[in-house]
C-alpha cells in the first residue's frame, strides 16, 4: 500500500530521484519535500539544479526552461528543513551518454558533458 510508504515512514526518510528530465518529475519532487527528510537527485536532472545554483555544467544536458522551477523547488525545501543534495563531482565525456571507461574526471566546466556523481 503506497499510503503506508509515504505516510507511515520511519524518519529519517531520503528519496533518490534520477533520470534526465525534471519535467517529469516536478510534481513528485514538490510532494517529497513535504514528507522527507533528505532527497538525493542524480542523472542529468541534477545539471538543471546545479546550474540554478549557479555553477558551471559545461554541454552537459540541461532543461534550461526549468530553472526557475528548480529554483522554487530549493527555496521549498528549505522552507520544509529537507536537505536536497546534488553531485559535488563530474566525469566528462565528448560522446553524450557515455560515461564509461572513456570518460575521465574533470571539473564540470571542461567543455565536455558531464556524468554526475556522488562522493
Amino acid at each position: 500500500n503506497l499510503d503506508k510508504i509515504l505516510f507511515n515512514t520511519r524518519k529519517p526518510t531520503t528519496a533518490i530521484i534520477g533520470g534526465s528530465k525534471i519535467s517529469t518529475k516536478l510534481i513528485l519532487l514538490n510532494n517529497l519535500i513535504e514528507i522527507s527528510d533528505n532527497i538525493i537527485i542524480g542523472g542529468a536532472m541534477a545539471h538543471t539544479f546545479l546550474l540554478a545554483q549557479g555553477n558551471n555544467i559545461g554541454k552537459s544536458l540541461v532543461e534550461k526552461d526549468l530553472i526557475s522551477d528548480a529554483i522554487s523547488i530549493l527555496e521549498k525545501s528549505k522552507k520544509f528543513n529537507t536537505n536536497i543534495i546534488l553531485p559535488i563531482d563530474f566525469f566528462c565525456s565528448k560522446a553524450r551518454f557515455i560515461c564509461s571507461i572513456l570518460a575521465r574526471p574533470c571539473a564540470a566546466d571542461c567543455g565536455f558533458g558531464g556524468c554526475v556523481i556522488f562522493p
